[in-house]
């Protein structure tokens, strides 16, 4: 199956397809403008060193095997020029297709989420967000994924965020599991315990489960992330793998 990320723009421009390397298929689409609809179904896009998204949609679903979306950054990225800014949405639910799906986002270097990442698509579809260390421009970068905006799944999908060696994933905004299962796994060489002590909230509702083998020092208070049961819907379910 083709690779093909198509790019509906509100302005009518075409975007330019340089700006978009796919490892295999065919890219009929470049990097989208302001406002622009973006489909990847298939492959994997690379999106710039440092780049950011704004005002975009992005939906990202393959059925016959993952569609992946790569962003890499450095300490250029932040909040004033966050990867992904507040009105972006990532989502899996691409149309046309009605079979479980396979997403991927790999955060390589610095990630800053102000956006929506949403693990929307049918029944069964798995959605990985994987945080890691990338070489960017000669230079060694461990994983900072931060999150100030919305990170969530919907029922019938599993969303993971893989923390891997030197990185960590520091949430300050919203984890979701809005009837889906949302998992946060660290490498035990992330960065800290990999998942930082900084007070975001986690939300299980709808009869969603979290799941995390993340473990906190003892010494540790104040500042951890807060988990909520946000209604009383059966099913919902916190699981700590690692109780310290």
């Amino acid at each position: 199956m083709d690779s093909i990320y198509r790019s509906k723009g509100q302005d009518g421009l075409e975007c330019d397809p340089t700006q978009w390397v796919l490892t295999a298929g065919t890219n009929d689409g470049g990097t989208p403008q302001a406002g622009d609809t973006a489909i990847v179904t298939a492959g994997s896009v690379q999106v710039p060193i440092d780049a950011m998204l704004s005002a975009n949609t992005i939906e990202i679903g393959g059925t016959s095997g993952p569609a992946a979306l790569t962003f890499s950054g450095d300490a250029a990225i932040g909040v004033t020029s966050p990867t992904v800014d507040g009105a972006i949405l990532i989502g899996s639910e691409v149309p046309g297709q009605s079979g479980a799906e396979m997403t991927a986002v790999y955060a390589d270097g610095w990630f800053v989420n102000q956006g929506t990442i949403l693990a929307d698509g049918p029944s069964g579809s798995d959605f990985t967000i994987a945080v890691s260390d990338s070489t960017i421009n000669g230079t060694f970068q461990p994983g900072y994924a931060f999150n100030t905006g919305l990170i969530q799944a919907d029922a019938g999908n599993t969303l993971t965020i893989n923390i891997g060696t030197s990185s960590e994933l520091l949430d300050t905004g919203l984890i979701v599991a809005d009837g889906g299962t949302v998992q946060i796994f660290a490498s035990a060489s992330a960065i800290a315990g990999g998942y930082a002590p900084v007070r975001g909230l986690v939300v299980i509702e709808g009869g969603g489960t979290v799941e995390t083998n993340v473990a906190y020092a003892s010494s540790i208070s104040g500042t951890l992330p807060w988990y909520e049961f946000a209604d009383s819907t059966p099913g919902n379910t916190l699981k700590i793998d690692t109780v310290a």
